[in-house]
């Protein structure tokens, strides 16, 4: 069995799928890097995945504080630079690597059109409001 390549051709969907990834259809997160110690777990790019998926820090760390109930989570330093601290017996990366991906798919991805290109705005409250800015979809959410 014999292909033939049209380089013209490759290179043209080369361009079409860098072009989505500028429109926000396509979101590349960084690696988690993790030091596993016994009795915690030390996350330390997580201001690099923050900036990636363009979200605040506190609603992040609110959210794993709630799915992840009777564990300490902390900053590493107060800059935030340094990373983030879960204690508790038998982390696991994995474990951290789903929840990441979970947030991103409740709180970044929009429902309705799945682009990534979208806002989140802290209310008066303790609502945030999020708006898809591909297709102006808009929702209230914890």
């Amino acid at each position: 069995m014999e292909f033939e390549y049209d380089f013209n051709k490759m290179v043209d969907e080369a361009y079409l799928q860098l072009d989505n990834k500028k429109r926000g259809s396509l979101l590349i997160l960084p690696n988690i890097i993790t030091e596993i110690g016994t009795t915690r777990l030390h996350w330390k790019n997580v201001k690099e995945y923050l900036k990636t998926i363009s979200r605040n820090p506190d609603h992040f760390i609110d959210y794993l504080r709630q799915q992840m109930p009777g564990r300490e989570i902390n900053w590493f330093s107060g800059s935030k630079s340094d990373g983030l601290i879960i204690h508790g017996r038998f982390q696991k990366q994995n474990e951290i690597s789903e929840l990441a991906i979970k947030y991103v798919k409740e709180y970044v991805s929009c429902p309705s059109c799945n682009k990534t290109e979208s806002l989140m705005r802290k209310l008066e409250s303790k609502m945030y409001e999020f708006e898809c800015l591909s297709c102006g979809m808009k929702k209230y959410v914890n």
